[in-house]
């Protein structure tokens, strides 16, 4: 990673010569002043002559620093940008490159050397402390905040310096302008005579139609303490001066998959929300290969589910065919789903390794929001960058830990860098809640023994509980460790479905979860169809999970038969309220026997009996129940909402890539028994 010895040689050499009059650290503040110099100069009376140069808001100029005492020459390329609130330097010295940037905005300096690897090393310090704050300037806007000089101000020009018009000059063969002013900087106890060159545009077409600056002679005497001063003279050479350049101008970001080290950090990450969901891209770069996903995590009902499909050069079981993850950790199950052949695989979960981390050495639990997506580390934040067209804030960090792969090898550092878009940037594009949207992770190192460059890019972000009726298991049961069963919902199906199908549904499986007690991975072949007055359920109610999985405190789960029996027995007497028709509209309504005639699949001992169903009201352990449920089911009412409308605009759902994490190496997927 470099060593903190390179990078205070790089500061040295940068203040040397920070700006124009910037020459070596700042003066120490128990050092007495001694003020203007007048053998130096005296400030002149103010007359500018001709007009004044008139300069923009934002510039890029490249800058070539002659310092004559020292028989040395240094180059800079600067960046400035005073509505962003911003700028930047790339210095050549000595023959080694530096990047400096000043965010104003975030109070950050950060310097950025090589690392002797090939790579970057990059430091962050607090701006308004750091002596290379003079390099742009640094006004105090109010407690919280401070802004960089105006470009006259930068340039240490007009803004309150008095300026005498010498008259013209040819420098480098370009008819100038120039002015002379006498400045006195209390930061370094010196007196400096500066002359300034700008191009007369009425003799000269500069590239930018500016009075583009020329050259700057700066001469002058330096206290250091209170009985030691010397004489300097500097010359700046300037060159392709550009205005007029933006705030995501690629020069003010920091290159990419560089963690910048700082004692303190600005800006903390975002939070996660307890349910998410999205479509992945994953790339490596270095093995040319892409692979994609669709990840849904919920750590309100601990169920993840992935969506995906194998490389052809895996050599997979299951080939390029759609395969499903429903992992519950709940019983600590995993179910692996060829979904074209409907065949399906349990296993433990502990075998992922995608999603869990372990608690002990026999069991794992959920990982928390940020967990899931390797949010839990030192992360330091980086500043902004644009990303696919979406301006992000981004957070760094350095691994050790990284790849996983079993043995005691020792591992390379990753820089592991998140970015998120801005809430600025979520605002003008039309979001009001929900305010934090993953777009990228990006994994690097420079390690030549072991080359890493992956980056995975979020699509499709949703931060709403996912569709549940996605996590349909009847595939791993067989005929018998599965009951049909099928009730009535009193009222015309297009009263109250109203349309929306699919909420409709939804209110059904959790109304069945609440009642009876079971997890929704239980109910499966959900169907409704209209029955003349009345909206006929069917579905199949299948068998608790096949073994006890890897989590500590597994859900205690009731069988098959007393789960049937549980449902008929609410339903016979009127305990089985459904949410029906739209929100805010919603009423609940019983559901009664569906008769022998709707039942498909069972004995005669399971078939419903044909009481009528009661209307006199709910049971208490049917309103316990429901309680719980209509808690869920309203924080369910808006995810539905959202899913309709997103359905109704053509969105879809694209399979994925083969399973596995960035914090794992191990491709550990269970092979299908078709």
């Amino acid at each position: 990673m470099g060593s903190y010895k390179v990078l205070a040689v790089s500061l040295t050499s940068l203040v040397a010569v920070t700006s124009l009059l910037q020459l070596v650290t700042s003066q120490d503040a128990t050092t007495p002043q001694h003020g203007q110099d007048p053998l130096v100069c005296s400030p002149p009376a103010d007359n500018p002559g001709t007009k004044l140069p008139n300069l923009p808001d934002s510039f890029s100029v490249r800058v070539e620093a002659n310092l004559l005492a020292k028989k040395k020459t240094t180059t800079l390329h600067e960046y400035f940008n005073y509505d962003a609130n911003m700028a930047a330097v790339h210095q050549i010295d000595n023959g080694v490159e530096g990047y400096y940037f000043y965010m104003y905005n975030s109070n950050q300096f950060l310097t950025v050397t090589p690392d002797g690897h090939g790579g970057d090393m990059c430091f962050k310090q607090d701006l308004s402390k750091n002596e290379n704050r003079e390099m742009f300037g640094l006004k105090k806007t109010n407690a919280t905040s401070d802004r960089i000089y105006s470009t006259y101000g930068a340039l240490h020009f007009r803004d309150g310096i008095h300026q005498e018009y010498l008259g013209n000059a040819t420098v480098r063969g370009i008819p100038c302008n120039y002015w002379r002013s006498c400045q006195y900087w209390p930061e370094m106890d010196a007196t400096s005579t500066v002359l300034w060159y700008f191009a007369d545009t009425t003799k000269w077409q500069t590239i930018s139609d500016y009075s583009a600056p020329v050259r700057a002679h700066v001469t002058g005497k330096r206290w250091t303490n209170a009985s030691y001063s010397y004489n300097y003279e500097h010359i700046y050479e300037f060159y392709d001066f550009q205005p007029d350049i933006t705030g995501q101008d690629r020069h003010f970001e920091v290159p990419r998959n560089t963690y910048c080290f700082s004692e303190t950090n600005t800006k903390p990450i975002p939070a996660m929300p307890p349910a998410y969901s999205f479509n992945a891209e994953m790339l490596d770069i270095n093995t040319k290969s892409i692979s994609f996903v669709r990840e849904e995590y919920d750590n309100k009902t601990k169920l993840m589910l992935y969506d995906y499909r194998d490389a052809p050069t895996a050599n997979s079981a299951f080939g390029t065919r759609l395969v499903r993850q429903i992992h519950d950790f709940n019983t600590g199950v995993a179910y692996i789903i060829d979904v074209l052949r409907q065949s399906c695989t349990t296993q433990l979960i502990s075998k992922t390794s995608f999603d869990d981390i372990s608690v002990d050495p026999n069991n794992v639990r959920l990982r928390n929001p940020n967990e899931f997506l390797d949010l839990n580390h030192n992360y330091a934040y980086q500043g902004v960058r644009n990303i696919r067209g979406i301006d992000c804030d981004g957070w760094a960090t350095v691994r050790m830990d990284w790849p996983v792969t079993g043995g005691t090898a020792s591992k390379p550092a990753t820089t592991w860098t998140w970015y998120f878009a801005t809430t600025e940037w979520m605002k003008m594009m039309g979001f009001r809640d929900n305010l934090i949207m993953p777009v990228m992770l990006e994994i690097f190192t420079d390690d030549t023994t072991t080359p890493i460059h992956k980056q995975m890019s979020l699509y499709e972000y949703n931060a709403e509980e996912p569709n549940l009726l996605k996590y349909d298991l009847s595939a791993c049961y067989q005929a018998t460790d599965s009951k049909n069963y099928a009730f009535l919902v009193p009222g015309r199906f297009r009263d109250i479905v109203s349309g929306n199908l699919k909420q409709f549904k939804l209110f059904v499986i959790m109304s069945i979860q609440a009642v009876i007690q079971v997890s929704p991975l239980r109910i499966a072949h959900l169907d409704v169809q209209e029955a003349g007055s009345n909206v006929l359920v069917t579905f199949d109610l299948l068998d608790k999970a096949p073994y006890k999985g890897d989590v500590a405190n597994p859900t205690v789960e009731i069988t098959l038969q007393q789960a049937y029996t549980a449902l008929d027995n609410a339903v016979n007497t009127g305990n089985m309220p459904i949410l029906t028709a739209v929100y805010p509209k919603s009423v609940l309504v019983n559901a009664k026997p569906a008769g022998p005639q709707y039942q498909v699949g069972t004995s005669s001992s399971q078939t419903s009996s044909s009481s009528s169903s009661s209307s006199s009201g709910f049971g208490g352990g049917a309103m316990g129940g429901i309680a719980i449920g209509m808690l869920v089911l309203g924080a369910l009412l808006g995810f539905v909402v959202m899913f309709l409308v997103y359905r109704m605009k053509g969105g879809t759902f694209s399979g994925g890539m083969g399973m596995q994490r960035f914090d794992n190496d191990k491709e550990e997927v269970a092979k299908s028994s078709d």
